[in-house]
Formats: C-alpha cells, sequence, structure tokens
C-alpha cells in the first residue's frame, strides 16, 4: 500500500512537470521576437484524462546569436518549433541586461509561460530540405545558399555563382557588371587591359573591340556610354 501511494504521488508529480513539447506558431513578432504558440501534444491527468493546452502568449523565440552575428528567418503561421519550459520563472530574467544574474521570484517549476520556443521541431511525414549529408544548405522560397566542402554556390531559378578555390563560374540569361573600380588583365585573349574607374567606366586599347568572356561576347562600353555597365 506505501508504495502504491508513492508510486502514485511520483506519477502525480510527472504528470504535472513539463519539459518539452512540440508546438507551431500561430502569430510572431519579428520586432520583439516573440511568439504566440499552440502545443500540439494533449496535457494528460493523473486519472487519464487528456486536456488540450491553450495559445501560450508571448513565447520568447530562440535564434542562433553572439559576438555581434546572428541568424534569423521569417516565422508564419503553422511553422513547427520545440517548446522547452524553463526550471524556474523567467519573467525577472528577461527584461534585464544581458549577464545580470537573478532571483526567480516566483515559485513558479516548468510553467506553461515560462517557455521558450526553438523553431525547427517537425513531425517525421513533413520531408526536410536536405539534398545530401555533405552541404549546409539555407533556403528561401526557391533561393538556395549551399555551403559545400569544395566551395559555395549561390541560386535562384536559372542562375547560379559557383565559388571554388580555382575561380569563380557565373550562370544566367543576363550578367551585367556594376563596380566602383575593377582591372582584370588580358580580358579577352588580345593583350589588351580594362581599367574601370569612378562608376565602372572602362578604357580599353580600343574601343571597337568586344571582350569575350567564355565564348559570349560582350561590347565594352566607353566611360560616357549610359551608367557603363557590360550586359552579357
Amino acid at each position: 500500500m506505501k508504495v502504491d501511494a508513492i508510486r502514485r504521488v511520483a506519477l502525480e508529480v510527472a504528470y504535472g512537470l513539463r519539459v518539452c513539447l512540440p508546438g507551431q506558431i500561430e502569430t510572431y513578432d519579428f520586432k520583439t521576437q516573440r511568439a504566440s504558440v499552440l502545443p500540439l501534444i494533449a496535457d494528460t491527468l493523473a486519472d487519464g484524462e487528456t486536456l488540450a493546452y491553450p495559445v501560450i502568449d508571448a513565447v520568447p523565440v530562440v535564434w542562433p546569436r553572439g559576438s555581434g552575428c546572428s541568424l534569423t528567418m521569417p516565422l508564419r503561421r503553422g511553422d513547427g518549433v520545440q517548446l522547452q519550459f524553463a526550471d524556474r520563472a523567467l519573467e525577472r530574467w528577461l527584461s534585464r541586461p544581458m549577464g545580470e544574474q537573478v532571483a526567480a521570484g516566483d515559485e513558479r517549476v516548468h510553467d506553461l509561460t515560462d517557455c521558450i520556443a526553438v523553431p525547427g521541431l517537425y513531425p517525421l511525414t513533413s520531408a526536410s530540405n536536405a539534398e545530401n549529408n555533405d552541404d549546409v544548405l539555407l533556403m528561401l522560397g526557391e533561393d538556395k545558399v549551399r555551403l559545400k566542402p569544395n566551395g559555395i554556390e549561390l541560386q535562384r531559378g536559372g542562375s547560379r555563382i559557383v565559388m571554388t578555390d580555382k575561380g569563380v563560374r557565373i550562370e544566367g540569361d543576363e550578367l551585367e557588371f556594376v563596380a566602383r573600380k575593377v582591372r582584370k588583365d588580358d580580358l579577352n585573349g588580345y593583350g589588351e587591359t580594362r581599367f574601370a574607374n569612378g562608376g565602372a567606366s572602362y578604357t580599353f586599347n580600343t574601343w571597337t573591340q568586344n571582350a569575350v568572356i567564355n565564348g559570349v561576347s560582350a561590347p565594352i562600353a566607353p566611360p560616357e556610354h549610359e551608367a557603363n555597365r557590360i550586359k552579357i
């Protein structure tokens, strides 16, 4: 009987202890980095009854941040997050400067109101965007930045920029250079030198000669030409 009583008490404590739950964003304020979040697993009471959690408001959203650097991204309704419930009340700490130690000021432990949201937790039914197990992939819609073991790749639609230790390759239907100051020797294989200064004006030994980049002819505009641009 004593063992059963202890077990019941332990279960009651465990059922009231929140540690981590999946949730989904309802609203998000990027200026304050706080969100309203709906927990997605219902609470289970000691008698076995389930009770749906309410939406939790003003939840701090955690982004990678430090030493003046940060990474943020859009959050919209339906985006998945991991809710982590603090051991102690957070409100005093949240209102103080970074690095200051404070007393909790409240007896709450693992309370619904003392959680933080970490974006990125989804059920296994939501497919990952990962393309392989080698690259770091950053995505915004169809735009992609890939940090590869042998280089960096930027992609938008059919246009790509690929950078490796051997050089840079640019792919696209149209290519436009605009520069303050550029110097490129022997641009077209004829021993000519291009200089570009003060708004990307170009000087060649002869203005009639086109530059040829990867077999594509690019007419070189004189300094007085509109905006002094090269288009391919």
